[in-house]
Parts: structure tokens; sequence; C-alpha cells
């Protein structure tokens, strides 16, 4: 295998990763899979392979600012 680029197909349909599930795939840019997510409060949005499995995303922003506001109170 050495030299090989082996890329790994993850079917993320149906994952939670922090406040979003993963609803369907959707796109793929720059190799980069897009998949239409639905946040715990019902706002869908397409978020990349590389930031829900990275955790760079884990909910849309209107969660993400009533959390703000609960934790800098």
């Amino acid at each position: 295998m050495s030299g090989r680029l082996s890329l790994k197909i993850i079917e993320l349909e149906g994952y939670k990763f922090g406040k979003w599930r993963v609803l369907r795939e959707v796109d793929t840019r720059n190799f980069n899979r897009m998949w239409l997510c639905r946040c715990e409060c019902d706002v869908e949005k397409v978020v990349s392979q590389g930031n829900l499995l990275a955790a760079k995303s884990r909910g849309c922003m209107q969660c993400r600012n009533k959390e703000k506001e609960i934790c800098c109170r």
C-alpha cells in the first residue's frame, strides 16, 4: 500500500455531531463532501464533512449565541 492514497467513504447520514443531525449528502467540493444537517432548533444548513468530523461546527449560530448568553452572564 505504500505510495497509494486510500479514500475511505464514510456515510454520515443519521449521525449526530454536537447539535447537528446529518440528513443527507448534497455535494462534493474540492474532495470535501457536503452534508445537509438539521440543528436541534430545526435550522438546516449545509456543513462540510471535515468540519463535522473535526468538531469545528457543532450547531447553528442561533444556538451558539444562546450558549454564549448563558455562560457569560
